[in-house]
């Protein structure tokens, strides 16, 4: 699945994916030793955002850490995730966040519905020839001077399916990714005005990764 993408596939392909794995994948997640990258970056997103700020998880998964930490710090948390099982996870264990299941590309977001998106690993799951319309659909939806925070693909990639998913032996997966300067370009002609971006290396329970870390606003730095 290369080239041209049909999006319902990808998301079939994902959906079962993750569906599959929730649970190993969760308690990977939960026993990480390694630095974790949200505990530098999450931060900067909340510096610029109200103290009882709406948060949109965008590819919540079973929503530990992200969406339980913006929770127990006293947000308001919208998750969406593609993945039924993961959003059932998500519900048991971050009660108190909204979860839904959900495609990014279609779920309605609403008009200045947020003050800020995070999009943590999620995006290289989406088509990127969606992106134009899914980062001008995130603007929409964040409130003026609403920030986004994302870890997303930094390679030119036009999508591959991935056999044995993460290490899930029998599991399938998707991806594709932008390279730097491209996924900046398409953030900033949505109407983000980017204010810090890096490529990060981390260590993650599933080896070793690199992602582009983008922290932007709508309606610009000074908004």
């Amino acid at each position: 699945m290369t080239g041209e993408v049909d999006h319902d596939e990808v998301v079939a392909v994902v959906r079962a994916g993750y569906d599959r794995i929730a649970d190993g994948f969760l308690a990977a997640v939960q026993s990480r030793r390694a630095p974790d990258p949200r505990d530098e970056w999450v931060p900067k997103l909340l510096a610029r955002l109200p103290e009882r700020a709406r948060i949109l998880d965008a590819g919540c998964g079973a929503g530990v850490p992200t969406a339980r930490d913006l929770v127990e710090g006293g947000h308001e948390v919208v998750g969406v995730d593609v993945s039924p099982r993961q959003i059932e996870l998500a519900r048991a264990h971050v009660p108190g966040a909204t979860f839904m299941v959900g495609d990014l590309s279609r779920v309605e977001l609403g008009t200045a519905a947020f003050d800020g998106i995070v999009a943590l690993y999620s995006l290289t799951h989406v088509p990127r020839g969606e992106y134009p319309q899914l980062f001008a659909r995130f603007t929409t939806a964040l409130r003026p001077g609403g920030c986004f925070l994302g870890a997303v693909g930094r390679s030119d990639s036009d999508g591959f399916e991935e056999r044995d998913f993460l290490g899930f032996v029998g599991t399938d997966g998707w991806t594709n990714s932008h390279d730097r300067d491209t996924m900046l370009a398409i953030v900033g002609a949505a109407g983000l005005t980017v204010v810090e971006h890096a490529l990060v290396d981390e260590a993650t329970p599933f080896g070793p990764e690199r992602w582009l870390w983008i922290l932007a606003v709508a309606g610009g730095p000074s908004a």
